[in-house]
C-alpha cells in the first residue's frame, strides 16, 4: 500500500481549520490570552509512564532537550511571571503511544484559569464542548461513584490484594506486585472508561490521592481525594485537569515520589513556583480526539493529515 497520500479527507482538514478558529474565538470572547511556548524543553516529564523523545546532537554540545509531552511546565512559568489566564494550541509528543486513539505526535489545547474554582472550569468545559460537539450538558460523577457501581468497593479504602484479585479477572497478568495507582488505572481504563460518556460528555472528579499528580488534595471524612478530573465522551478520554499545586516544596516532594527520582526535576519550574504562582485551575484537551468525535470518525488517523505510519 502506498503511504504518500494524506490520511485525512479534505472535509476533515477543513473541519480542523474551523475547530481551531472556533476555539480561538471562544477564548478571545472570554479575554483568555493565547500564548506560545517551546516544543523543545530542558526537563523530563513529571509522569514516569510517559516516554519522551530526546534530542541528540552530533557533538553533544547541547544540553539535554526533550520534545514536550505537554506545555504544562512552560505555561506555569508564564503564570508565575504574569499571573493572567492563558491558553495554548500546540503539538505534543509521546513516544510509544500508537493505536486507534493514539499517535506519538498529536494536537493539544491547554488552558489555565487564574482565581477560578473547578466548578467554574467545569462550566467552561461544558460551554466549549457544546460549541464543538453540539452537546447540551456535562454530567459530573465522582471516581468513588463509578468505581463502586462497577466493582462494589470504594477505590479509596480497598486493599491492594483485593484490587489485584479484580485486575486478574479482567486480564491483568503478574499484577500482585503492582502498586495501587497502577491497579486502579488498569481497572478504570479496562472496565469503567468504555462505558463513560455514552449518552453525552461526562466528568469524573475526586480521584484517589495516589493519582494526584500535580493536583491539590482535599480531606474527606474517611479518606483523601485529589482535586483532579478527567472528561470522557463515548468511552474516549478527552481531557485531564487539576486544581493546580502552587507550592514548590510540594511539587518537589511529589516529583520524588513519582518514580522519576532518577531524573532531575524541572529546576526552572521550581524556581518559578518559589517566586509565586497564582491559585488556578488548568486542563489539557486532546484536539484530535475532539475532532474525531465531532466528525464521527472511527480512529484518530482519519483526522490526521499524516499519521505515524506516513511520516
Amino acid at each position: 500500500m502506498s503511504l504518500w497520500p494524506a490520511n485525512a479527507s479534505i472535509n476533515a482538514i477543513r473541519a480542523r481549520s474551523t475547530l481551531s478558529k472556533q476555539i480561538r474565538e471562544f477564548f478571545a470572547e472570554r479575554n483568555v490570552l493565547e500564548v506560545e511556548t517551546p516544543l523543545l524543553y530542558g526537563a523530563h516529564s513529571y509522569e514516569p509512564q510517559l516516554q519522551q523523545f530526546k534530542l541528540t546532537t552530533h557533538d553533544n554540545s547541547c544540553k539535554p532537550l526533550y520534545l514536550h509531552t505537554s506545555p504544562e511546565f512552560a505555561m506555569k512559568r508564564l503564570l508565575c511571571t504574569h499571573g493572567v489566564s492563558i491558553y495554548q494550541i500546540c503539538k505534543v509528543f509521546r513516544a510509544g503511544e500508537v493505536g486507534r486513539h493514539h499517535n506519538p505526535e498529536f494536537s493539544m489545547l491547554e488552558w489555565y484559569r487564574v482565581g477560578w474554582s473547578l466548578k467554574q472550569l467545569y462550566a467552561e468545559i461544558e460551554q466549549l464542548l457544546g460549541l464543538c460537539l453540539g452537546t447540551n450538558s456535562l454530567q459530573i460523577y465522582t471516581y468513588d461513584t463509578v468505581f463502586k457501581k462497577e466493582f462494589g468497593k470504594s477505590p479509596h479504602t480497598i486493599s491492594n490484594e483485593a484490587l489485584s484479585d479484580i485486575a486478574l479477572k479482567h486480564g491483568a497478568a503478574n499484577c500482585y506486585n503492582w502498586n495501587t495507582e497502577t491497579l486502579l488505572d488498569f481497572l478504570f481504563t479496562h472496565a469503567i472508561q468504555p462505558n463513560l460518556g455514552l449518552e453525552g460528555p461526562c466528568i469524573i472528579t475526586e480521584f484517589p490521592s495516589c493519582m494526584a499528580c500535580l493536583a491539590q488534595l482535599e480531606e474527606k471524612p474517611n479518606y483523601t481525594v485529589a482535586k483532579r478530573f478527567e472528561v470522557f465522551s463515548k468511552g474516549i478520554e478527552l481531557a485531564n485537569g487539576y486544581d493546580e499545586l502552587i507550592s514548590a516544596e510540594t511539587v518537589a516532594t511529589r516529583w520524588r515520589q513519582s518514580g522519576t527520582e532518577a531524573l532531575e526535576p524541572d529546576i526552572h519550574l521550581l524556581d518559578a513556583l518559589k517566586a509565586g504562582m497564582p491559585a488556578c485551575v488548568g486542563v489539557a484537551l486532546g484536539l484530535d480526539r475532539l475532532l474525531m468525535l465531532q466528525l464521527g470518525a472511527s480512529k484518530l488517523s482519519d483526522v490526521l493529515s499524516f499519521d505515524w505510519q506516513r511520516v
